[in-house]
């Protein structure tokens, strides 16, 4: 399972660059995302590797939403856009549960990868499928809701077992469960992997093979376990097996250890000639040839640990039904749903055994903020009236609370006037003021303003049960920031540069004691409440629109297309003719244009060439080692190759030493406006470190 925790946001984080191949490159990652995508639209092949993991098409999705986006859009025309393709995503709320959205069992047609087919038993097609299933616990956190130290990150976290179950389903008439055995056995791809069934049992038991099968000749042997088991002598129905001095007889269909050697031997089918040396025996082999799996078992053949109370993923084994039905799967096993534990952070996933299908918190909906201050001040003159006529000196020197516009000069509505500064006086009869676009400082005869950023309008009221009690009401939740000003309008709460327990409240809920920053269901961020409080300031971050989680369930079926935008009714050149998106195996024509590689040179052929060019690392460099350790575990590389194929043309080579490190590599660049400062001037940098916090 993928899980990081989130630590210090990427924005913080340092990038250094290291010459690989011994001289500068006159490449610089700070002017990503040229020349893969410029005004006229995307320039570039994305290149995935075909011995690539899901991780890295989710690596391709992201890198190829950041391209499309540059260029924008204009009158007539129409938005870059990228399509994936056999994935099923939806936006949810923050607080929410994700199963509000994936409110039914997802299916071939949902998710591409996921099996709707037959499979053959007892000489007869019986229908299997598989369906992955979002049910109760798995939902989107935000501070305010979970646990306060995920701070303003949104986060997924698994507050129940079970919330993601994968279900082998088979449902046929012509198939009966109590039939399965030795000789009829049940051979289903289970999470891509392929299981033999031999026995199921009414009390929900299911026998698997997990044995070696091989067909051996006479004197042919098989290492097994570290020992030689050799086939001596073939007959019509019994076979002699050898392991070091000991001799087994045994019959066909039967199983049995050979002497005392633990090594097992399942006789599955003899075929018996005239001729000795043409004589063959299918068997099954193993220290242990089967084994035995009921419902709530951890999942040791996926590699989970034997104690299924650690055992991220269990089995699930359903025989409630009739005999013609048989389910087998998966279900996650453990909650994560607080900062020391692990979760999910934004663009990583849930990866379901085998990776073979992930669900992933993609992105947020809304990243654009606007900043804004509520502080106090005195001496502060009222020049105008509400008629917009000279005080004559008669509303001056008044104590007030502050409300500032960080980012806008329109940050707040009060009766039809916008303006980026709002007054509130401790003299009631004063009451609010704005600055004006003259900039004086008018009254006027309300007690409510709004705070608008682009689509968000908050509702703001400084008389809600006391003059000077402000509540800050969202929109759409309705939940309400409340703060609590002295009479005297000179600090928050009753004690001296020290905020106390419900000095500020969210939804009723105290916030006076939050370090960190706070985020709210809707998407606003409480900034460093106490610190700010102690200071006699309440700062908000507030979001453009309503913040969602946009939650993505794919598989290894998915891919992606990117459309170029469209300018004034006509297509820019910006595509090359072969597409945007190829598996390496398929882009030798692309060679002759800018390509961005995810992968390394194990799994990306293209990547390869590269590095037997001299021009990236190798294959065997990312596995050197110093005192035993690995020097590249758990970091990725990107690399901006200038002239790489092509004179005056670049490879990206987005590469890590495992598919985690690779999507650490691909958020960087889905996030190139964080890391322009960094990127600057680079030709490389390194990501390191298996959280996304730790980069260099």
């Amino acid at each position: 399972m993928q899980l990081r925790k989130i630590g210090t946001a990427l924005v913080g984080a340092v990038l250094t660059s290291a010459t690989l191949m011994g001289g500068a490159l006159a490449a610089d990652l700070g002017t990503f995302p040229a020349p893969f995508a410029t005004d006229d639209g995307v320039q570039s092949t994305i290149v995935v590797g075909s011995g690539g993991s899901v991780q890295d098409v989710i690596g391709a999705i992201n890198i190829g939403a950041a391209l499309a986006q540059v260029g924008g859009t204009v009158a007539g025309g129409a938005a870059a856009t990228t399509t994936a393709t056999g994935v099923e995503a939806d936006d949810v709320a923050l607080g929410g549960a994700v199963n509000t959205q994936f409110a039914t069992a997802l299916k071939d047609n949902d998710v591409a990868g996921l099996l709707d087919t037959k499979v053959s038993w007892n000489d007869e097609d019986v229908d299997v499928e598989e369906t992955i299933t979002i049910d109760t616990g798995l939902e989107i956190g935000a501070s305010v809701t979970a646990d306060e130290d995920f701070g303003s990150e949104v986060v997924m976290i698994t507050t129940a077992k079970d919330a993601v179950v994968y279900r082998f389903i088979v449902d046929d008439s012509d198939f009966n469960r109590s039939l399965v055995s030795d000789d009829e056995p049940l051979d289903i791809t289970v999470l891509g992997k392929n299981l033999k069934i031999t026995g199921i049992t009414e009390a929900g038991v299911v026998e698997v093979s997990e044995g070696l099968e091989t067909a051996m000749t006479m004197d042919t042997t098989v290492e097994v376990g570290g020992k030689t088991l050799e086939v001596t002598a073939i007959g019509d129905d019994t076979v002699a097996f050898k392991v070091g001095a000991e001799t087994e007889f045994i019959g066909d269909t039967e199983t049995s250890e050979v002497g005392n050697s633990g090594i097992k031997v399942r006789v599955d089918n003899i075929l018996y000639t005239d001729e000795a040396a043409t004589r063959q025996v299918l068997v099954t082999v193993g220290t242990d040839i089967t084994s035995d799996v009921s419902d709530g078992d951890s999942m040791e053949l996926f590699g989970e640990p034997e104690d299924e109370d650690d055992a991220v993923w269990t089995w699930v084994v359903d025989v409630s039904g009739a005999d013609s039905t048989f389910t087998l799967g998966a279900a996650h096993s453990q909650k994560f749903d607080n900062d020391d534990e692990a979760y999910v952070a934004l663009g990583d996933s849930i990866a379901l055994p085998n990776d073979y299908a992930f669900v992933e918190l993609t992105e947020l909906t809304e990243t654009d903020m606007g900043t804004y201050e509520m502080s106090f001040d005195d001496g502060i003159d009222f020049k105008l009236n509400a008629a917009g006529v000279s005080n004559a000196g008669a509303v001056d020197d008044e104590t007030v609370i502050v409300f500032k516009s960080e980012d806008s000069e329109d940050g707040f509505k009060i009766g039809t006037e916008e303006t980026d500064t709002i007054y509130v006086s401790d003299n009631q009869t004063a009451g609010l003021a704005f600055v004006n676009d003259d900039g004086d400082i008018q009254q006027v005869a309300v007690e409510t303003f709004n705070i608008t950023y682009e689509d968000s309008v908050y509702v703001v009221n400084v008389n809600s049960s006391v003059y000077g009690n402000v509540t800050i009401t969202e929109p759409v939740t309705g939940n309400i920031i409340n703060v609590l000003a002295t009479t005297s309008f000179d600090r928050i709460g009753a004690l001296e540069a020290e905020i106390s327990s419900g000095d500020v409240t969210y939804d009723g809920a105290n916030m006076a004691g939050k370090e960190d920053d706070v985020r709210t269901i809707y998407g606003t961020i409480l900034v460093d409440v106490e610190n700010n409080g102690d200071a006699d300031v309440v700062v908000i971050e507030v979001p453009a629109d309503e913040v969602k989680a946009t939650v993505t369930v794919s598989g290894t079926g998915s891919t992606v297309t990117t459309a170029a935008a469209v300018e004034g009714g006509y297509t820019p050149a910006a595509l090359p003719a072969t597409g945007i998106a190829k598996l390496d195996s398929d882009a030798e024509a692309a060679k002759t244009g800018n390509l961005i590689l995810v992968g390394g040179p194990a799994v990306n052929s293209i990547v390869a060439e590269l590095a037997a060019a001299g021009k990236t690392r190798t294959a065997e460099e990312w596995r050197t080692e110093t005192d035993g350790v690995r020097d590249y575990a758990d970091s990725a590389l990107v690399q901006a190759v200038d002239d790489a194929f092509t004179t005056g043309k670049t490879a990206l080579v987005v590469a890590g030493y495992g598919a985690d490190d690779t999507g650490n590599a691909a958020y960087v660049l889905q996030n190139y406006a964080k890391f322009a400062d960094q990127l600057a001037g680079k030709a490389e940098v390194t990501v390191t470190g298996t959280t996304t916090d730790a980069v260099q």
